[in-house]
């Protein structure tokens, strides 16, 4: 695994900057869409393997759920920290209330 993003969150962390969602994998970007009290957040999979991907959010959100074409699944857990399954070069849209 090529290391750079370390030095990255170093930086970051030295800095005092927390992203308001983050990820425990390098290979998986979080991006938000903010919102007043809720909003969105895009995960893509850079990888070509499939993953398993744990998401901590900065702040506490009372609601989380995945956008599907059948509908909306609220994710299991709660509070700053999910786990989610994506695939190869997978993503997922998630929507959250705070």
């Amino acid at each position: 695994d090529e290391p750079t993003h370390r030095l990255y969150r170093a930086f970051a962390d030295s800095a005092g900057i927390v992203p308001r969602f983050r990820t425990d994998n390098p290979s998986v970007e979080a991006a938000g869409l903010i919102g007043d009290g809720r909003g969105y957040v895009v995960l893509a999979n850079h990888r070509g393997q499939a993953c398993t991907v744990t998401l901590t959010a900065r702040d506490p959100i009372r609601n989380l759920a995945q956008i599907t074409p059948p509908g909306s699944q609220t994710l299991p857990g709660g509070g700053q920290t999910w786990t989610l399954a994506l695939d190869a070069h997978g993503g997922a849209v998630l929507t959250w209330t705070a």
